[in-house]
């Protein structure tokens, strides 16, 4: 069975000093939700993600996907980030 690294970002409701949004990274390439992402990751480490999996549309768990695509912008990369999320 192969292993899968999971990276906390961030797991809060809210935010304050010390405390951050929601933020998961699977593999180094799997960002399951967007709440805490570029305030964490270097941009290096935004550069190889993949995926950006949404799990509701709450404002702990999108803060950053703007963010994120910006970042990515100014990065030459040779593959589009996928964004998926549930249909409303």
């Amino acid at each position: 069975m192969a292993e899968m690294e999971i990276r906390v970002l961030d797991c809060h409701g809210s935010q304050f000093p010390g405390c951050g949004f929601t933020g998961f990274l699977i593999d180094g390439r799997i960002l399951l939700d967007a709440g805490a992402a570029t305030s964490v990751m270097t941009l290096e480490e935004q550069s190889q993600m993949d995926h950006v999996l949404i799990s509701h549309a709450q404002k702990d768990h999108i803060r950053e996907p703007a963010s994120l695509a910006d970042n990515l912008c100014h990065i030459r990369r040779n593959h589009p980030l996928t964004v998926i999320t549930r249909p409303r």
